[in-house]
């Protein structure tokens, strides 16, 4: 056996040792870095849209009011550098890293275990992408940044805590902890009194007694009925008439999903963001239970440790030593034998087994922390057309129409919201004529199921019955991953009062908590003419840290000659209309665009780009003050934006939008009734090409052995691709289902206004 004095580890192998542990952490803060800052930068500078940081006394008041306002405070702080997502990944990254090294810090785990104290920073980047359209309501940013800052905030409130050993000491500052945790950062008082209650029962100090052991079960209880008794104190003295009692303990959490029923969508909308301090709690426990078996004494529990490892490297080298003497007698008879003898007798050589089995360690440490990486993108939500949605809407905030028609063509079925932001390109771009049917007009990706699977799933089978729930959770996030700026979308559509409607509802409904409120309500009193108005929420913008270049640019384009121009006042309101002839009449414009740039000390192309997204938006308002709409639309199609009857008074841009806009409504007759004399100016084959498509469309559906004998003469490519879809529509009637026929439409034949030929209500299915 080998003595107790000889079992100190060599300074080269601890230092080794935590080398290993240290560059582990640091290529966690690079996953963590290309998660959020990559892969999720998108996502998260829509986050940042929806949330706003002012840098004054009122703002800060305003947060107070609520137990979790100081974490909310601090979370819309941290959110606002996602303008830049990178820099959001990174802070992101620091405070997952600083968890994590905490943790290994407070639950000394070495080798294989060390891997254990990277969970509760992978559990955060699962359950925040899960949530979708909830995480984007302002109140509930607490959920991305605001939970690891927390967890942060109670693990360094906890590290001297429990450092302190007197026990009348340890209990008043422990409450006084919980107390005062509770108003600034809500639910994680309970937390941090749980994690002190763990720590109570668990301590090895001072237990020779049953009545120590006792009292200190009687201290773990008293701080655990605490954790949960103080918040509910404090809700009756503070909240009592402002906040509803089951919200007392969810505060500083996701918020409670009011709208969504389904079990399993619940479950990965709040259930990993409010249960993943549990994990933090049980490897805490079974640590510190550990720990009971341990002697108080820390040198003690050093020996003992180093004995318990270097017990099995003894054993390990005998077994090597009786080998060694094995083989040294087979030597006799086979000389080749002899050679493979080992060099160094392990017996030798303790120190040399250490490293090896170190290096062993260190290598299977490494092997599972890049299995826990891939398992953490994995249940990450993964959707390619949910990151083209909101690569999209980044892109609208930037007036980047190439990128948002570049995101369309390389997504093969496209989301709704795509078609409309493409469709918008298109038209900024002055190509949605042409261009307007060369992809699918709308609905959603049918390839993940089929109505057999769904009767399948309808019958009990429990495998299909998971697969359509997965669906059906994916579908919803899809189909709400455009509500991050849908009401500034409403905007460029031209339909400002729906857009500000939205916007006005959210703005009071969460109290000033989001950019896109702000610029929502100034882009459509900019298209209003409404200087005043625009200028209110301008001014709030211009208070922000990255969002007031935006708020100068436009406060510039107010002061530019160009304002009122083509504002298009259709209010019927005379004393409306006498506010807004004294506003012209007061007016204080510069001399030119350029001035007014100067004004403000920004770009002239910057508001020259923005008084031409005015001008586009102006075009497409309606003619009347229309904001029906039965739900909140994903804008796929040009709905309610034009009126047919005002079609001979319009001018000829007019009229083609019109008239497209009757094709997308599957207007038929509208469309053929102006058809004829539009069609008449145009030379053979120079038609718009998606009028075209649509006319040639219309004219098979009418007569199907004369649609090409008419005036116009098509082109040869409409007439080719007419030929085909003709030839597919006639095989398909008799030998393909309704969702094989619309799929293969799709496409092979996407350039054909397939809308009017196959039903795509088959991809309805719940």
């Amino acid at each position: 056996m080998l003595e107790t004095t000889s079992l100190a580890l060599p300074r080269s192998r601890v230092n080794a040792s935590l080398s290993v542990y240290a560059w582990t952490s640091l290529a966690f803060f690079f996953v963590l870095c290309y998660f959020w800052g990559v892969r999720y930068g998108d996502y998260l500078y829509a986050l940042q849209e929806n949330s706003v940081f002012l840098y004054t006394r009122e703002y800060l008041a305003r947060w107070l009011q609520t137990p979790d306002g100081a974490l909310s405070y601090a979370t819309s702080f941290l959110l606002q550098f996602a303008y830049y997502p990178l820099l959001g990944g990174v802070i992101l990254a620091a405070l997952g890293v600083t968890v994590q090294l905490i943790l290994a810090r407070l639950l000394p785990m070495r080798g294989v275990k060390y891997l254990l104290t990277f969970l509760p920073s992978c559990f955060y980047p699962v359950s925040t992408t899960w949530p979708s359209y909830y995480v984007f309501l302002p109140y509930n940013l607490p959920v991305t940044f605001g939970g690891q800052l927390a967890l942060l905030i109670c693990l360094l409130l906890f590290m001297p805590w429990r450092r302190v050993n007197k026990a009348r000491v340890r209990m008043p500052l422990a409450l006084l902890a919980i107390a005062a945790l509770y108003p600034l950062a809500g639910f994680w008082s309970v937390f941090f009194g749980v994690l002190c209650a763990l720590e109570e029962l668990t301590r090895s100090q001072d237990v020779t007694t049953s009545a120590k052991r006792n009292a200190r079960v009687v201290r773990a209880a008293t701080l655990l009925i605490a954790a949960f008794v103080l918040p509910y104190l404090y809700f009756y003295a503070v909240y009592f008439q402002r906040m509803l009692v089951r919200n007392v303990l969810l505060q500083g959490l996701i918020e409670d999903v009011r709208y969504d029923k389904d079990v399993t969508t619940s479950f990965f909308t709040y259930g990993f963001a409010a249960l993943s301090p549990l994990f933090v709690w049980l490897g805490y426990l079974a640590c510190r239970v550990r720990a009971l078996r341990v002697p108080s004494d820390d040198a003690k529990s050093l020996t003992r440790a180093q004995r318990k490892r270097l017990k099995a490297l003894e054993e390990k080298t005998l077994r090597v030593e009786k080998r060694a003497r094995s083989s040294k007698r087979k030597s006799d008879k086979n000389e080749r034998a002899k050679d493979q003898t080992p060099a160094v007798e392990p017996t030798d050589n303790p120190e040399a087994l250490a490293t090896q089995q170190s290096r062993v360690q260190a290598r299977l440490l490494w092997e599972l922390w890049v299995v826990l990486m891939a398992c953490m993108f994995l249940l990450a939500y993964h959707s390619r057309t949910f990151f083209d949605v909101f690569k999209s809407a980044r892109a609208l905030i930037r007036a980047d129409w190439q990128t948002i028609i570049e995101v369309d063509q390389k997504n093969p079925f496209p989301h709704e919201a795509l078609v409309g932001l493409r469709n918008l390109a298109l038209y900024e771009t002055g190509e949605l004529s042409q261009r307007a049917f060369e992809r699918p007009i709308g609905g959603l990706s049918a390839v993940a199921v089929t109505q057999r699977d769904n009767e399948r799933a309808r019958q009990g089978n429990g495998y299909y019955k998971l697969k359509m729930a997965l669906h059906r959770m994916r579908r919803t996030a899809e189909l709400n991953a455009n509500f991050a700026l849908v009401e500034l979308q409403y905007c460029y559509w031209g339909q400002t009062n729906i857009g500000a409607r939205v916007a006005m509802n959210n703005l009071i409904g969460v109290d000033d908590r989001a950019v896109s409120f702000f610029k929502t309500l100034a882009f459509a009193a900019m298209i209003n003419g409404e200087e005043r108005l625009a200028r209110r929420y301008l001014y709030t913008l211009e208070q922000t840290l990255f969002h007031r270049h935006w708020a100068r640019v436009a406060l510039a384009y107010l002061d530019s000659p160009g304002f009122y121009d083509d504002v298009r006042d259709w209010r019927s309101d005379a004393q409306y209309q006498a506010i807004v002839d004294a506003q012209r009449a007061r007016a204080q414009f510069a001399s030119s665009l350029a001035e007014a740039a100067q004004r403000y000390r920004v770009c002239p192309e910057e508001v020259e780009r923005l008084k031409s997204l005015i001008d586009n938006a102006r075009l497409l308002r309606p003619p009347v003050d229309r904001a029906l709409t039965p739900a909140i639309p994903t804008l796929a199609y040009i709905t309610g934006l034009f009126n047919f009857e005002e079609y001979d008074q319009a001018n000829e841009q007019r009229q083609e939008l019109i008239l497209l806009s009757a094709l997308f409504q599957k207007k038929g007759e509208d469309f053929m009734a102006h058809a004829d004399d539009y069609f008449a100016r145009f030379k053979p084959g120079e038609a718009p090409k998606a009028l075209e498509q649509g006319y040639a469309t219309l004219r098979y559906i009418a007569d199907k052995k004369t649609w090409d004998k008419g005036s116009y003469q098509f082109s040869d490519a409409t007439r080719q691709g007419m030929a085909d879809f003709i030839e597919f529509a006639d095989y398909v009637g008799t030998h393909a289902s309704a969702p094989e026929a619309q799929a293969y439409v799709r496409e092979n034949f996407s350039g054909q206004y397939w809308g009017y030929l196959c039903d795509d209500s088959v991809f309805d299915y719940y």
